[in-house]
């Protein structure tokens, strides 16, 4: 696509008038509610711009993009971003990664259409409505058309939104912010990590459930997941915590019952020393894989573990001989 520059004064007055004839027809009654939900404002606002442009240095430079390119609608070198809300002045936005954007546009407005009773519009310069962050499958900005200019997230996370749009970083700096100011000391970004290390969210958004996975991937994890979440073996209310986070950070997946994994149905009777002893079933099934944590990780490494979990284990320290290997 050839973008055709024209001045800015020049594109912000079409603005105006556009704003002001989608408002005539609203109040006239002219703009069927309905009709001009999604997608269908789009088309309404093409029309009505392609005849505004007429004369100006816009003709026959206006383009309906919609589908899945940002913004839905470019006009010379400059977009429009059309958005409706049946409740009010917010909407959720688009993704801060801008993957999507058409190369080469200057400057982008939101056309907003309030639909919660008769059609009212506004319009606003992008960065200026953009109120927040929003965590859905990947971050997207939380678009209010009423946010004060000194309260916007560019000026919360100290930058401006062209500086924030071209860097590689964004999501980086957003999850700073975001722990900083937002989160609790438990709480995490699933869709970054811990460390925030990551620049980009994680490539596969789809989320899969415990029971949908096969038996040998059900091992798999919870042998790896064990290793790398010794905790789960405590005695903490949190223990399983950072091991469901792990499930879904690096797996994408979900289990609703992470406690039946370790420690379901309460305790078992195990040989020791030519008797036996009754020890808890996340115990028991510690001693289970340790042939195979030995296996998969190396002896280094399972020695390492196995002191990492005494810190959380009385069991284990009180019946650390039973896990020694040479």
């Amino acid at each position: 696509m050839i973008l055709v520059k024209a001045p800015f004064e020049e594109f912000t007055e079409l603005l105006e008038l556009l704003t002001v004839e989608l408002n005539k027809a609203g109040q006239s009654g002219t703009l069927d509610r309905i009709a001009i939900q999604g997608i269908g404002l789009e088309k309404v606002v093409f029309k009505l711009l392609s005849d505004l442009c007429l004369g100006t240095s816009f003709e026959n430079n206006v383009s309906l993009i919609s589908g899945n390119k940002f913004p839905d609608i470019v006009v010379g070198s400059y977009g429009i971003e059309v958005k409706t809300s049946n409740t009010g002045w917010t909407s959720l936005g688009n993704s801060i990664m801008e993957g999507t954007r058409i190369k080469d546009i200057e400057k982008i407005f939101i056309l907003f259409g309030n639909l919660s009773s008769t059609p009212i519009f506004k319009h606003r310069l992008y960065e200026e409505c953009m109120d927040n962050i929003l965590i859905t499958h990947s971050p997207r900005y939380s678009i209010n058309m009423d946010c004060k200019e000194d309260e916007n997230i560019f000026v919360k996370l100290g930058t401006v939104y062209d500086e924030f749009r071209l860097s590689k970083k964004k999501v980086k700096l957003f999850a700073e912010y975001y722990k900083t100011n937002m989160s609790k000391p438990d709480e995490y970004i699933w869709w970054l990590g811990m460390d925030s290390e990551l620049e980009e969210p994680i490539a596969d958004p789809t989320i899969r459930i415990w029971n949908t996975l096969s038996k040998a991937e059900q091992i798999e994890l919870v042998i790896n997941g064990a290793f790398n979440n010794p905790e789960v073996f405590g005695k903490s209310p949190k223990k399983y915590n950072n091991f469901s986070f792990w499930l879904l950070r690096n797996h994408q997946v979900i289990c609703p019952n992470v406690r039946d994994l370790f420690s379901a149905g309460g305790q078992v009777l195990i040989p020791y020393n030519g008797n036996t002893l009754l020890v808890s079933q996340s115990f028991h099934f510690l001693l289970s894989i340790k042939d195979k944590l030995i296996e998969v990780y190396g002896l280094k490494e399972f020695k390492e573990f196995i002191l990492e979990v005494a810190k959380h284990s009385s069991e284990v320290v009180q019946y650390f001989d039973l896990f020694e290997v040479s």
